[in-house]
């Protein structure tokens, strides 16, 4: 600072004197009330409008919110789907098959293996009688339904019994004994 604003400041402030006193910012502190009505009427005055400063950065997103439409239902954040907006079609092929035997086949003393020659329908590839005519695979994770017939001639001795492995695990359907 030079010695002549030095000088300005320090003749301002003694001419002004009596508008601020030290007494009244002891505590570090100016209101309003400290202040003169010419030096409140003068801090009243508004100037000329300045330059628009830069843009701030870009916020976090907030939630969405308000009411779902279309195929959604309820409100957001949390909407649901509409009944009805999603049926069967929506979906990928659903795994589906009939495989069967359409001529007997014998049954010995010991465990058997039922084969199947044909297919009415597959909507999945889940059976393929070329890898093993005996054998279904499922071609995603879910939850399947498996059912068998099975007839057999009477016998007044011995014990029947069907099973179906799953992952080469037995799981017994039915048994029949005498």
């Amino acid at each position: 600072m030079d010695t002549q604003n030095a000088f300005d400041i320090k003749e301002s402030a003694t001419r002004y004197n009596p508008l601020i006193t030290g007494k009244q910012i002891k505590d570090g502190t100016v209101s309003s009330k400290d202040l003169s009505k010419e030096v409140r009427r003068q801090l009243a005055k508004k100037g000329a409008t300045g330059p628009q400063g830069s843009q701030g950065p870009k916020g976090d997103a907030g939630p969405a919110t308000g009411t779902a439409g279309g195929s959604l239902t309820g409100s957001y954040p949390n909407p649901g789907l509409a009944d009805g907006t999603v049926g069967t079609s929506n979906f990928a092929t659903i795994p589906a098959v009939i495989a069967k035997r359409s001529t007997g086949q014998g049954v010995g003393a010991s465990v058997t293996v039922v084969t199947f020659e044909s297919e009415e329908f597959d909507t999945a590839n889940m059976f393929n009688p070329g890898d093993s005519s005996s054998k279904l695979t499922a071609p995603v994770k879910g939850v399947y339904f498996a059912s068998a017939t099975v007839a057999w001639d009477t016998s007044a001795t011995g014990r029947r019994l069907v099973r179906m492995n799953r992952n080469a695990e037995p799981m017994s359907i039915a048994t029949d004994s005498t």
